[in-house]
C-alpha cells in the first residue's frame, strides 16, 4: 500500500531539448546550461532590467509539470528551431519528432528543487 501511494503522490517531471543534446544527458545527467532558448526567453535589456541569464539561470535546469507540459513543448520547439536556423513558427510535427527530445524526470520533487523568486513566489 506504501507502494502505490509514493507513484500517486510522485511528482514527473519534464524537460524539452533537443536530440543533439541525449548523449551528454545520458553520460551525465540533466546539467546547467544557458543556451539560446533561455537568454531569449529571458531577455530583459528591452525593458529597462540589467540580467544577464549567463549569470541568473547559470544554476538552473528547467523542467515542467503535466498541467504545464506545453512549456518543454515550447522549449524544445524553439532549440529546433536554433539548430535548423528556422522561425519558431515554422518547425513542423514531423522535425520535432526528429529532433526532439523530452526528458522524463521521475520522482522530480525528491531531485529537482524549486527557484525561489526575489518575492518569495517559485518558478
Amino acid at each position: 500500500m506504501i507502494k502505490l501511494k509514493s507513484l500517486i503522490t510522485e511528482k514527473t517531471l519534464y524537460h524539452g531539448t533537443t536530440i543533439d543534446n541525449v548523449g551528454s544527458i545520458k553520460k551525465y545527467g540533466l546539467t546547467p546550461l544557458v543556451g539560446e532558448f533561455v537568454k531569449t526567453a529571458y531577455d530583459m535589456s528591452g525593458y529597462g532590467e540589467d540580467i544577464d541569464p549567463d549569470d541568473y539561470f547559470k544554476e538552473l535546469v528547467f523542467a515542467t509539470d503535466k498541467k504545464q507540459l506545453d512549456k518543454a513543448l515550447t522549449a524544445m520547439t524553439a532549440q529546433i528551431a536554433y539548430k535548423l536556423k528556422k522561425d519558431f513558427h515554422d518547425i513542423t510535427d514531423g522535425e520535432i519528432e526528429r529532433y526532439g527530445v523530452l526528458v522524463v524526470i521521475k520522482n522530480g520533487d525528491s531531485v529537482m528543487q524549486y527557484k525561489k523568486n526575489d518575492d518569495g513566489t517559485y518558478q
